[in-house]
């Protein structure tokens, strides 16, 4: 028993061809067949994969960029809103001075 390659007649790949013998002493025999690929075929594989892996964190990258985006502006409202509240304090606080010169003078 072994293995050898043989070519597949539904789609013309090659393939491996696995035969084994039944331990026990019957003549009944197990046959394998496994798709055989190519140096070429392997390094596409290979590079689908990468492929498939870069664009899965290039996505995660995108969500993660769009989180912090979000985060930078809730920021940035906050502090516009405090140096509006600011700057209201601040020309209350002229508006009194002036008033104060006003009725002092």
């Amino acid at each position: 028993m072994g293995s050898h390659l043989e070519i597949c007649p539904a789609c013309g790949s090659t393939v491996n061809v696995n035969v084994f013998s039944h331990i026990g002493g019957t003549v009944e025999e197990s046959v394998s067949i496994s798709l055989a690929l190519s140096e070429d075929e392997q390094n596409a594989q290979v590079l689908l994969a990468a492929k498939a892996e870069a664009e899965e964190r290039a996505a995660r990258a995108a969500e993660q960029a769009t989180q912090a985006a979000k985060a930078v502006l809730t920021a940035a409202e906050g502090r516009a809103k405090t140096l509006a509240a600011a700057s209201k304090v601040s020309d209350d606080k002229l508006k009194m001075a002036k008033a104060a010169l006003r009725e002092g003078g």
